[in-house]
């Protein structure tokens, strides 16, 4: 079962060096607002940068990617290219300080040809962050050997807006599954607490729809 990802905040480097009073020293550094996170193929994402200090006249940074097979870059701006892992630098010359990120790019998640014989209907309210999920956000379920199993698809019915899981199977017996969210606003992939296990019965309604939550 792959781990949630999670969001650090920090400084990525510093210098320190004589102003121009002479004597005292100032601290220069560079600070990601996010050092991990992930991106599904085709998505673009620019990572917040704050320098310090602001006093310091030249600002130019310059951005680059260890590998441009899984992310390419143009001007501040990632974009995940293949499924894969690297390293996103961002240097500020100079103040000799740099600042990374690591990127994890995922494959689309979309069920292409499906070969299962057996499926299950959710009837889902979701919630992302405490907010109703929107289109930036790419609901999934998967087996515990991280087998793709369904996409969620969002619908709106009799003026109710809800997402649609179809859940496959190979075999229709018991199984437990995990439910995960792409969040593409925050670069994001999150878990929920919740399982679903699979039956030949539908989970949830219209009239009573069933809650997932990610944080």
């Amino acid at each position: 079962m792959l781990a949630s990802l999670v969001v650090l905040l920090g400084s990525c480097g510093e210098l320190y060096e004589a102003d121009e009073e002479g004597g005292e020293t100032i601290k220069a550094t560079v600070t990601l607002s996010q050092t991990t996170l992930s991106l599904m193929v085709g998505d673009e994402y620019k990572i917040g940068v704050t320098l310090s200090p602001d006093t310091l006249k030249n600002k130019a940074l310059f951005w680059e990617s260890a590998d441009t097979k899984v992310v390419s870059m143009q001007g501040d701006t990632l974009r995940a290219v293949a499924p894969g892992e690297t390293t996103v630098t961002v240097s500020w010359p100079s103040q000799d300080v740099s600042g990374q990120a690591t990127v994890t790019v995922l494959p689309v998640w979309q069920m292409a040809t499906v070969t299962y014989p057996y499926d299950m209907l959710v009837f889902a309210s979701v919630t992302v962050n405490g907010h109703a999920a929107d289109d930036d956000c790419v609901v999934a379920v998967f087996d515990e050997d991280g087998n793709l199993r369904g996409v969620a698809q969002p619908r709106t019915d009799d003026g109710i807006s809800y997402m649609l899981l179809r859940v496959y199977s190979p075999d229709g017996i018991a199984e437990t599954l995990f439910l995960r969210c792409y969040d593409r606003t925050r670069a994001l992939v999150s878990e929920a607490e919740a399982t679903l296990t699979f039956s030949a019965n539908s989970l949830g309604a219209l009239s009573d729809l069933y809650k997932i939550e990610f944080e």
